[in-house]
């Protein structure tokens, strides 16, 4: 893990993401998947970098299925995306708001999406990150990622030590991760192609 970096209050300037649109950018007609929250400044800013930009918000199935008492599950269980169909998938905070079990189920569910030697950047708040209202970041053009208010009342809280976050993805290699002063963390992994 590297050191912290320093950061605005507003908002920090993401540098995994920069990494992970580079390595996805020396491929062709790659696929990419944005799993929400739907910003526009984010369709805009990926539609110009991707050639195949895929856009569904899991935070708001998720916060519909938990209003609904509906299993947790049921947000991606109804999604038709094709096996081994993505080369990069951004997660977002996803994670922090399963539990174990849900979150081994959603990894296992994103693991059967992406292509192998295909790439997944998600985020993660420390366990020492104040318990606040549910912020989105919407990506700017010098990847400074600024922090949006959006109201997902039913989702809960897990924070999860480093530890924690790479045993949810037993299946990817972690390639980079960074801790920011804010409690941010970001993380990139590749699927490994079987047999490697």
């Amino acid at each position: 893990m590297d050191d912290p970096a320093g950061i605005e209050p507003s908002g920090y300037i993401s540098k995994i993401l920069p990494l992970f649109l580079e390595r996805l950018d020396q491929q062709r007609g790659i696929r990419f998947l944005d799993l929400g929250p739907i910003l526009g400044a984010n369709i805009a800013f990926f539609s110009r970098r991707v050639p195949r930009l895929f856009v569904c918000d899991l935070f708001s199935r998720l916060n519909r299925a938990r209003e609904q008492n509906r299993p947790p599950e049921d947000a991606w269980r109804t999604l038709d995306y094709p096996q081994a169909h993505f080369d990069g998938i951004l997660m977002w905070d996803l994670l922090d708001h399963l539990d174990t079990d849900q979150a081994r189920a959603l990894a296992a569910v994103i693991q059967g999406w992406t292509r192998p030697r295909g790439l997944v950047m998600l985020l993660s708040r420390d366990l020492h990150s104040p318990q606040g209202p549910f912020v989105a970041f919407a990506v700017q053009e010098d990847f400074q990622l600024e922090p949006r208010a959006i109201s997902f009342p039913h989702l809960p809280v897990h924070r999860r030590q480093n530890r924690e976050i790479l045993d949810l993805m037993p299946a990817f290699s972690s390639l980079k991760s960074f801790i920011y002063r804010n409690g941010i963390r970001e993380h990139l992994f590749r699927l490994e192609a079987e047999g490697i």
